[in-house]
């Protein structure tokens, strides 16, 4: 008597790629690519292999909500003896693989979808699909541009990073990159990274934007400590982009990185836009050139060895902008303290907000006295002082003086100036 056989117990995972169409074209009949040749694993095996000559295969789709292989077949696609999916309009559906012999009948599907490209690369005269925006990150070369061609919701926090002697363009076209991943505490979590090369982020079309709204993850991260030069690790934020955390930075900022910035960044629970002042994370370069800087206590906190230039649109914070090294160079714009006046209190860890729009603060950070220079713009506060200069500690063997003199130009709605030496209670 011959022995029986042991039912299929798995099949080996099988693909079933999308098929793609462009946001600016009328779909139509499409195929995928890709053929698929089953594989199957009994019980007690260790491995997969190719069926027998005797296992009976077949292939049908189904809507996509359909719970088994015995639905209706599928209004909009139809699929070959090799598995390939034909497509007649734009839609998602259920690809089944039936397998029957002596043992019996098993039965496993898959998604496949025809819709429009989430994100593309023009090469050579060509668009190139992609996946998914990872996937085309991946794949760009240097001077290509991605076209988002939908709303993107990522699922890879903290696998795209740039690290590379390259440029590369995101257009955002008009959609929006969102994520939503919470992080342990001092374990941040950013989107997008930056360690070598140029990222640009544009909007060619209006109202695109990226949001973070998870816990400890940031939009973006430059971390650029190892490298030689500012200019070798870039991200830059053009006009009309606009970038939202709900509960971190907008951007974070390490070692010799820059970032220039036109859009608009908001932060609605901690700084838009950040260095960190622990030794070895300065020599960064942030650029506000236009656009809007908004932070819920502060906008930009500049704490270590580095340039901090503003030279157009708003930075708007209870306090702005808050230094404790580096060097400052304000020429244009405007900032704006809106917080109610408090009074200053040293944070090692950090920044308090005083309700002054600009506050200086010498208090010993590794990247040395803060060195300011005001020469244009307006600077408004409020509740309290434009500028709010001041010291710590206040006494004893490494007290230090607030910093002053720095002001040569701009407009101010209050004539008053804060320097005050902060005494140790």
């Amino acid at each position: 008597m011959e022995e029986a056989l042991k039912p299929i117990q798995y099949y080996y995972t099988w693909n079933v790629p999308s098929v793609f169409y462009f946001a600016d074209e009328d779909p139509v009949p499409a195929r995928t690519t890709q053929g698929v040749i089953p594989k199957i694993k009994r019980e007690g095996e260790s491995s997969y292999h190719a069926p027998e000559d005797f296992v009976e295969i077949s292939w049908k789709v189904t809507d996509s909500d359909a719970s088994s292989v015995e639905a209706e077949a599928s209004s909009i696609a139809t699929v070959d003896e090799n598995g390939l999916v034909t497509f007649t309009k734009p839609g998602s559906v259920k690809v089944w693989l039936t397998m029957t012999d002596s043992a019996g009948t098993k039965s496993a599907s898959k998604s496949a979808s025809y819709k429009i490209a989430p994100a593309y690369i023009e090469r050579d005269g060509e668009r190139v699909a992609y996946a998914t925006l990872l996937a085309a990150f991946n794949a760009a070369q240097d001077g290509e541009t991605i076209v988002l061609g939908s709303d993107y919701t990522a699922k890879n926090i903290g696998k795209m990073t740039m690290n590379k002697d390259a440029s590369v363009t995101i257009d955002l076209n008009g959609h929006k990159v969102a994520m939503n991943q919470d992080y342990a505490a001092n374990a941040y979590g950013a989107f997008f990274t930056v360690k070598k090369g140029t990222l640009t982020i544009k909007d060619s079309a209006g109202g695109g934007s990226v949001e973070a709204a998870g816990t400890n993850c940031r939009a973006f991260h430059l971390d650029g400590t190892g490298n030689a030069e500012a200019s070798d690790a870039k991200l830059v934020i053009d006009k009309g982009v606009s970038v939202s955390s709900s509960k971190d930075c907008c951007v974070t900022i390490v070692g010799k990185a820059t970032l220039e910035t036109e859009g608009d960044l908001s932060s609605s629970a901690d700084f838009a836009i950040a260095g960190n002042g622990s030794e070895g994370n300065g020599g960064y370069v942030i650029n506000v050139k236009d656009g809007s800087i908004t932070g819920e206590e502060i906008a930009i906190y500049h704490p270590n060895d580095g340039t901090l230039t503003i030279s157009g649109g708003t930075v708007t914070g209870n306090t702005a902008i808050y230094q404790k090294a580096g060097s400052l160079n304000i020429t244009g714009g405007t900032v704006t303290g809106n917080g109610e006046k408090k009074e200053y209190t040293y944070n090692g860890n950090g920044a308090n907000a005083t309700g002054d729009a600009i506050v200086i603060d010498n208090c010993g950070y590794p990247g040395g006295v803060p060195a300011p220079a005001i020469t244009g713009g307006t600077i408004n506060s409020a509740n309290a002082s434009p500028i709010g200069s001041y010291a710590y500690p206040a006494e004893g063997e490494d007290a230090k003086e607030p910093v002053n003199g720095f002001v040569s130009g701009g407009a101010y709605n209050r004539t008053q100036m804060a320097y005050t030496r902060f005494s140790e209670p």
